[in-house]
């Protein structure tokens, strides 16, 4: 296919590295910031747009991927006709895209996208969704360069797993950031803790969640617990992640 990027971040230089490496052609990339735009069209070997207004008619597929909260935004300034008109985003409804073509859909990965992603896993989740099965089908034609692991899911569905992944993802690495920044002050490394992250991580893919909780939380042991909170006490959005995440994991487990 031939590809219209609009959007030059992150997920925008990995789909035209990925895509054009399953040989598709990126056709033009448009972006609102002209110095990432350029380098991205460079890099891609296509041509640089600066306004929506001169994107061509020529592409197979337009690839809208920018922020959550520009898509739409983005959207409403296209008029694409029969053009197949897709977002990347987790978060963000089908329909957001509906009034700048007759055929949209939707292509998420479901992983991290950093600047690097010589570390993605090679069989990760693509979530596809789109308005008619001509779209659909050519959805899962660009998924499959992607991964081999593709499931068709609704706006809503698709936003429950985008939510689950910024609960295990986003939020678990900031506590992993939090925690390594305690250990440093204790002139200890993070790697001590390397397997026991790595024994969690092992376990919930072999049974539920909520059937492996330990800890003093789950105990409400209020000795332990009271001592954690003295060592954090200087640091207050800890103090207050610890006091909300102790109490979460007993209400949980009580009701169990």
């Amino acid at each position: 296919m031939k590809i219209t990027l609009i959007g030059s971040g992150n997920v925008a230089n990995y789909l035209a590295t990925t895509l054009h490496s399953h040989g598709h052609s990126i056709n033009e990339v448009f972006s609102r910031n002209s110095k990432t735009g350029r380098a991205l069209a460079k890099k891609a070997k296509s041509k640089f747009i600066a306004s929506s207004s001169n994107l061509q008619l020529n592409s197979d597929a337009y690839i809208i991927a920018v922020n959550d909260d520009e898509i739409e935004s983005v959207a409403k300034t296209i008029s694409l006709k029969n053009k197949l008109v897709i977002h990347t985003s987790g978060a963000t409804a089908l329909n957001s895209i509906k009034k700048c073509s007759s055929q949209y859909g939707v292509v998420y990965p479901l992983i991290s996208i950093t600047k690097n992603n010589k570390l993605l896993p090679a069989n990760y989740t693509v979530c596809i969704e789109a308005n008619n099965t001509t779209a659909l089908k050519k959805c899962k034609q660009l998924a499959k360069c992607l991964s081999n692991k593709i499931i068709e899911v609704n706006s809503m569905k698709r936003e429950a797993l985008h939510l689950s992944a910024v609960m295990v993802n986003n939020f678990g690495n900031h506590l992993f950031a939090q925690a390594d920044k305690l250990l440093t002050q204790n002139k200890l490394e993070l790697d001590l803790l390397y397997p026991i992250i790595n024994q969690t991580a092992d376990r919930i893919q072999k049974e539920s969640p909520a059937n492996l909780q330990t800890g003093p939380a789950i105990r409400n042991d209020k000795t332990v617990m009271k001592k954690h909170l003295q060592i954090i006490s200087k640091n207050k959005l800890l103090s207050s992640l610890y006091k909300s995440f102790s109490k979460s994991i007993f209400e949980f487990n009580k009701k169990k």
